[in-house]
């Protein structure tokens, strides 16, 4: 089947368009997807097709007429599609009857971190993320916009950003004083957004308005299908976990970490006065807890 790229965002409207090219079996098929689509996209194929009444076959040829692969990409954009409509009370269900399986639950959400890392890495940004860097180099200001889940993303970048790069701002708050900040920004200047599923809406207005200003922006978020990702020309893709009661953001940090490495690689000057700055700074106001036999201060800082 000939067609433009399926998201989520346009997966349900995609099946009702294709059902009348369908075969009766695949028509059933469709019709039990759209009335049981939330608990479809954690079926196997076979547990479909038994619950559809059809084969298993009938399940895998359905996504290839579609245009997946396969049953493992149309399920995967299922999954999306639920994880941005899922509420947090419904989320803390799907976490409770999760943790009847026989693995531990604990280990499952390190499990699936373990695969979003692999994921991460097996698909990195690469030319985003090196065009990224040097827009951060280059900036004169840098303001990073993140709100509700999001925020403790905006505090960290924004906290060891700052060791490597300054001045940079960090807008967490929402409200007046975050966009009077704003007001400050000119052509020279760049904003990193972050924004997750179910995506704060202050932080997309804020992009939207950065956008309508020609602004430079970069966002950080988890698909082509963030309202994000049309708003800035450099996009971060990273995948987060939803199989907890809140969302999990062990390969956001990991890339805000590698950001913030880079950018001191490539601004070795200013980032070395920042840090010896900030060294003096410390053992004079004595920032850190020091033992009699305390070893010296290698970097760390939390």
């Amino acid at each position: 089947m000939a067609m433009t790229e399926i998201s989520y965002h346009n997966l349900i409207e995609v099946i009702r368009e294709a059902q009348d090219s369908l075969t009766p079996r695949k028509q059933r098929l469709a019709r039990y997807i759209l009335a049981n689509y939330r608990k479809a996209a954690f079926f196997t194929a076979t547990q479909l097709g038994r619950a559809a009444g059809v084969s298993q076959p009938t399940v895998v040829r359905f996504c290839q007429h579609l245009g997946f692969q396969g049953y493992p990409s149309f399920v995967e954009t299922l999954q999306k599609l639920v994880r941005h409509e899922l509420t947090t009370i419904e989320r803390f269900q799907m976490s409770l009857n999760e943790s009847e399986q026989p693995v531990s639950y604990p280990q499952r959400l390190l499990i699936k971190e373990m695969q979003n890392l692999r994921e991460l890495a097996e698909n990195f940004p690469t030319t985003s993320f090196e065009r990224a860097v040097s827009q951060i180099v280059e900036a004169g200001k840098i303001f990073v916009i993140g709100m509700r889940g999001s925020a403790a993303l905006a505090q960290f970048l924004a906290y060891f950003l700052r060791k490597v790069k300054r001045p940079v701002y960090a807008l967490t708050q929402g409200g007046t004083q975050d966009y009077d900040l704003l007001l400050e920004m000119n052509s020279r200047d760049v904003a990193v957004a972050l924004a997750f599923p179910r995506y704060p809406r202050e932080t997309i207005e804020m992009a939207r308005l950065l956008h309508r200003r020609g602004m430079q922006m970069i966002a950080i978020t988890d698909s082509k299908g963030s309202p994000l990702h049309s708003l800035a020309a450099i996009r971060l893709i990273v995948p987060i976990s939803f199989t907890t009661l809140f969302d999990s953001y062990a390969a956001p940090l990991c890339l805000l970490n590698m950001l913030v490495t880079e950018v001191g690689r490539a601004n070795t000057e200013e980032s070395r006065r920042l840090l010896d700055e900030f060294e003096s700074l410390a053992r004079e106001i004595r920032v850190f807890h020091r033992g009699h036999e305390a070893p010296k201060p290698t970097g760390g800082d939390g």
